[in-house]
């Protein structure tokens, strides 16, 4: 897993002793910074702009309080240096991320959310992470002190976008979020094949910022990386190339592919019982929640292989051609018509097991078709927990 896959909340001082001693370098998702940011105009509006540049390029991540190397001229290179001080003094860092938190609030259109962290460094200095996604609504402004910025991030450095670039950037984003959210709802509404009856599950993960033939389908990182998908239900199968891209087939005639465009698709029969007479089949639509959040948290992987990154969207529909009855325990459980269903397009910020409270939203809609409140395998604050 990545540095940019893995949630702040679990980062910890060896995780940013592992970044220094691999020498990576500032990069349009990357900054370090050696100092907090100064507790003046000056300070609030630098911090303000740097949030914003990670939004209106690709999103990124701030690190405060890991020094960069100098040159002979004493000029920045953008590499961490392994001999320096780690960490800040800060006294109340939770504090320092809470006022972080609310000047974005304040002070950046449109609403952009960001992930702060505190990382302990031992002798009462801490790393302050920020971590800011690629924003589907750019381009964001910073309105401060009655002046209006647009910036942005090219390489290591920021600079303030020009009225053609605002416009660019706006019309791209909007285009590019349309055609992915078509592509997906196209895969979803597909008409399936039905085997043995069985409900038909299909699920969708497409980045967002897609293009054709963006993926290398012969690089042996991506066919691996297929192969050893972790899904549920089922080990590693071995890949098989298509005209649709590369195609796994599992032990229940589960699919699992790889296009071209990056679009990641699973068709899975649901695990279902025929019932006596012909009266339909039952299953547990705990199976649902539990295939869906698989996909999403296994894809970091399939991901950084084939080069693609967040945000995503993902699509889900069910699909029944007879009776089904759907049971949440051992009860006779209750009868539905069959039909098929076709569920909101879904904006996903990060992947991973840090989109299980995205994920919750999406499968809190799917269990209330059934007549229930919400989804029984996540926690009240979106954590994953299984089905119960």
């Amino acid at each position: 897993m990545t540095f940019e896959d893995k949630q702040l909340s679990t980062l910890t001082e060896q995780d940013i002793l592992a970044l220094i001693a691999s020498g990576r370098r500032e990069s349009a998702i990357l900054e370090y910074k050696s100092e907090l940011y100064e507790p003046n105009d000056h300070g609030n509006r630098e911090f303000l702009l740097d949030a914003c540049m990670f939004a209106n390029t690709s999103g990124g991540t701030l690190l405060i309080g890991i020094p960069e190397l100098r040159d002979a001229d004493n000029k920045a290179t953008g590499l961490p240096d392994p001999q320096a001080v780690l960490g800040v003094n800060c006294a109340n860092p939770e504090q320092t991320l809470l006022t972080f938190e609310s000047r974005v609030v304040e002070a950046i259109d449109e609403r952009l959310p960001i992930e702060l962290f505190s990382i302990a460094c031992g002798h009462n200095r801490c790393v302050l992470a920020m971590r800011v996604p690629n924003s589907l609504a750019k381009p964001h402004r910073v309105r401060y002190k009655g002046h209006t910025y647009f910036p942005s991030r090219r390489e290591r450095h920021r600079y303030e976008l020009d009225a053609r670039e605002i416009k660019d950037l706006a019309m791209r984003t909007a285009s590019q979020s349309d055609r992915a959210e078509t592509t997906v709802r196209l895969m979803i509404e597909r008409q399936v094949t039905f085997e043995l009856g069985a409900p038909i599950l299909v699920a969708s993960l497409l980045p967002v910022f897609f293009n054709n033939f963006v993926v290398d389908l012969k690089k042996e990182a991506v066919f691996n990386a297929l192969a050893t998908f972790p899904l549920a239900g089922g080990g590693s199968h071995i890949p098989n190339h298509s005209v649709d891209g590369l195609i796994r087939l599992g032990p229940r005639n589960d699919a699992l592919s790889l296009a071209h465009n990056g679009l990641i698709k699973l068709r899975v029969p649901i695990p279902s019982k025929h019932l006596s007479g012909g009266s339909g089949v039952r299953f547990y639509p705990t199976a649902i929640d539990v295939y869906v959040r698989s996909l999403v948290a296994g894809a970091p992987a399939l991901f950084e292989a084939a080069s693609l990154s967040a945000p995503a969207l993902l699509g889900v529909s069910l699909w029944t051609d007879e009776t089904y009855v759907v049971a949440y325990d051992e009860t006779a459980g209750t009868a539905f018509p069959a039909r098929n269903h076709t569920f909101p397009i879904l904006p996903l910020i990060t992947l991973g097991p840090s989109a299980d409270p995205q994920v919750r939203n999406l499968c809190d809609l799917i269990h209330q078709i059934f007549g229930r409140s919400g989804s029984p395998c996540f926690t009240a604050v979106g954590q994953w927990r299984g089905p119960r």
